[in-house]
């Protein structure tokens, strides 16, 4: 049996203003997780979003891409990281979009 740790992610996934953030950096400075976070100032469509019509695609593959980089490469670390959102939230969020007809 092999005694080294698998790689793991735990994304925590809610509303904007939920609290997911403020719960990955109590969890991570409690226990040394590393922490996976959004950059959400530094997305480029961010501002152009506000026209969901138009820009909606364009960000959510643009976060799509955003964060598959720093899973991928966590998936060869040991041990767990903590990813505020993770690649669920873009199931969540293409879907809630795709509905909407953005």
């Amino acid at each position: 049996m092999s005694t080294q740790r698998k790689s793991r992610i735990v994304a925590l996934v809610g509303n904007s203003g939920a609290g997911k953030t403020a719960l990955a950096t109590a969890l991570q400075e409690r226990f040394g997780y590393p922490l996976l976070l959004e950059s959400h100032a530094e997305r480029p469509y961010q501002v152009a979003f506000q026209d969901r019509s138009t820009w909606g695609f364009h960000n959510q593959v643009d976060y799509l891409l955003h964060r598959a980089e720093p899973e991928r490469a966590w998936l060869h670390q040991p041990g767990l990281a903590l990813a505020d959102g993770g690649l669920d939230m873009d199931f969540i969020f293409t879907r809630f979009f795709h509905l909407r007809g953005y």
